[in-house]
């Protein structure tokens, strides 16, 4: 039978991992480190783990500059100046790699402002500006393909996470490689994946080897509801396994500090006399930890407090001592009586929410179950929305306020996405309130000039000392800001501005791209496609508000600009084509054939031939209010400067 259920389960795993793309999109696999279907080339520098620490996938904010060669992604601070193990090279396509993860959507963005400053200096005839701003360690250079550095602890999950990305499969069904995944794509940002880890994952068998893993395996505060069901269920695996501990003191001397950990805060532990846990744990951490200050440290931090938990102290008296914050001692009377009646006696959200820390610190999971339910049914308000984002989560939380930060968020989002009649409220709001509104894809925005503006206004009223506010600024503002939607006046004054609130050579995370297809657009809107690679050339595509300055008439207009220098001149044949709703088919709507010499933007003024109001009001042209376009170009000569 046993034999059966294994043969079961793995023919199981099979179908999950061949049937793993579970609705995430298309598939790509043709693309996957295909010349022909690609615009750059993703060089991967691996080095040796014990170079890094022994850190395996660190956090993806940090980034060193790389100097001329490139755009640089570096794995780790740590990584700086070590030698190469080997060096890898993969074709990626930008667009699939951004689709499918923020991380690499953020990276395409560098690429994406120095188009858009490219672009204005061809429209005003200026000198082009400073690239190195908002860079997020990214250095850019003539080349345009990245350097990623990673541990060759990291090097077959991330090769398993870049074909992941194009084809929505995974070819492993093993715990460890799922779970070194599951951290590449946590850090990388491919919530598509983490998913179908933690899917996979579960469906395992738990075994003592595995239980450990999962206990053992670094989790971020990102991963920690993918995986918090894979560590409940191994806490649970090794406290019922071994909870009649002595008959297997030999074996537990070979477990880590986790699976101790696990083992020893079971409250099911056959215990004849505690003085044999004391001994126990005395004897394992001399065996695991010979250097005495590491001991000391983790008896008194890890281990001892399993004997005294959660406060409670020996005296010499019989009875236990629990020392608390006075902050806490509401909430711990009521989870004393609850824990007698069942019942709780207040239905306001902050004590609720005060209640329900105290009962996850002292692990009293009914009454955490109880708390979120009742906070689940009370109606959301501004006050209670803040109170559930500005609350402290701690992993075994996470689970139980997930559904209520989620509802906060969308009530802010909603309440305050008309954010202008609101700006003096929101001066009041604290970074998680501005964070949830600001976030919304559904903010009501008439220009981006003015989401920058009040950011920084609302910081230097929230946060008077500069190094603070900078740094807010840049790890949790700047990044809602899309710097490609803002005027190209006030974009400039942002890029050359020497402005102490704004640290330009600090690491940033710049905001969204704009997608396409098109919206309706503003008067004063323009968009600016990805970075499109023909023939050894970057193209981009630009959709706009035109004026005619003799009739005053605006209308639409879309352009094709190279964003490089050229050394000679360039013949290309184009053409742009729009979707209608009548026949569902692009029907052509402009061509022609032109030479690119001293001029790198060529295109039409007026695509459809009507004035602005007709444009966008037109039905046809816009199904759902999105406006479909296509846009076909061959370069079909190139010729180099005369000597």
């Amino acid at each position: 039978m046993a034999g059966a259920e294994r043969s079961s389960t793995a023919a199981e795993m099979d179908v999950d991992l061949e049937l793993s793309r579970g609705g995430e999109g298309p598939s790509f696999e043709f693309a996957f480190n295909s010349q022909n279907f690609s615009d750059r080339l993703l060089r991967i520098e691996v080095v040796a783990s014990e170079d890094v620490g022994g850190r395996s996938l660190p956090d993806s904010s940090c980034h060193e500059e790389k100097g001329d060669a490139g755009q640089n992604i570096e794995s780790s601070s740590a990584m700086v100046d070590t030698p190469l193990l080997r060096v890898k090279t993969v074709y990626i396509n930008s667009a699939i790699l951004a689709a499918r993860s923020p991380f690499f959507l953020k990276v395409v963005l560098l690429l994406f402002l120095k188009i858009h400053v490219f672009y204005y200096q061809i429209m005003l005839s200026e000198k082009f500006l400073p690239s190195k701003l908002f860079s997020n360690g990214m250095k850019e250079s003539d080349q345009t393909h990245p350097t990623l550095r990673i541990a060759n602890s990291e090097e077959n999950a991330v090769m398993e996470l870049l074909s992941f990305m194009y084809n929505g499969k995974l070819t492993t069904p093993e715990p460890a490689h799922l779970l070194d995944i599951l951290m590449a794509a946590d850090k990388f940002e491919v919530l598509s994946c983490m998913r179908l880890c933690s899917q996979l994952l579960a469906k395992l068998p738990m075994t003592t080897e595995s239980a450990l893993l999962y206990l053992d395996h670094a989790c971020s505060i990102s991963m920690a509801s993918e995986v918090h069901c894979s560590i409940v269920r191994a806490k649970k695996f090794l406290a019922n396994k071994y909870k009649n501990y002595t008959k297997f003191q030999h074996e537990l001397m070979n477990f880590p500090l986790v699976g101790i950990e696990a083992i020893f805060s079971s409250t099911d532990l056959h215990v004849t006399i505690e003085d044999n846990i004391y001994i126990f744990m005395l004897t394992w951490a001399r065996a695991r930890y010979p250097e005495l200050e590491e001991r000391r440290k983790i008896l008194s931090s890890h281990l001892l407090p399993l004997l005294f938990s959660n406060g409670m102290k020996e005296s010499d008296q019989t009875h236990p001592t629990l020392r608390i914050a006075n902050s806490e001692e509401n909430a711990v009377m009521e989870l004393l009586s609850f824990m007698y009646n069942g019942k709780l006696t207040t239905p306001e959200p902050a004590h609720l929410l005060d209640i329900l820390m105290a009962a996850d610190k002292f692990e009293v999971l009914s009454c955490m179950r109880l708390c979120s339910q009742l906070l689940a049914k009370l109606p959301m308000t501004t006050e209670s929305a803040l109170l559930y984002l500005d609350h402290a989560c701690s992993i075994s939380m996470a689970s139980e306020v997930h559904c209520l930060i989620v509802r906060a968020r969308k009530f802010l989002a909603n309440k305050y996405k008309n954010y202008t009649k609101f700006q003096h409220e929101l001066t009041n709001f604290p970074l998680v309130g501005i964070e949830a509104i600001f976030s919304s894809t559904d903010l009501h925005v008439t220009i981006e000039d003015n989401i920058y503006i009040f950011m920084l206004t609302w910081a230097r009223a929230r946060y008077p000392e500069l190094e603070e506010r900078r740094m807010i600024l840049s790890s949790h503002l700047l990044p809602l800001v899309r710097f490609s939607h803002m005027s190209c006046a006030k974009l400039q004054k942002v890029l050359t501005c020497t402005d102490d609130d704004i640290d330009h050579d600090q690491v940033n995370k710049p905001g969204q791209v704009p997608s396409q297809p098109l919206p309706r657009l503003f008067q004063s809107g323009q968009i600016i496609s990805h970075p499109l690679n023909l023939a050894g050339l970057d193209f981009t595509l630009v959709a706009r508000c035109n004026i005619d300055q003799p009739s005053g008439l605006y209308s639409f207009g879309l352009f094709l600009v190279i964003i490089e220098k050229l050394k000679g001149s360039v013949t290309v044949d184009y053409e742009f084509a729009a979707r209608t709703r009548g026949s569902g088919k692009f029907v052509t709507r402009f061509e022609s054939k032109t030479t690119f010499t001293g001029s790198l933007m060529i295109g039409c003024d007026d695509v459809f031939g009507i004035p602005w109001q007709m444009f966008i009001a037109d039905d046809n042209l816009f199904i759902d209010d999105v406006l479909h376009l296509r846009a076909d170009w061959r370069v079909l000569e190139q010729q180099e400067p005369e000597a």
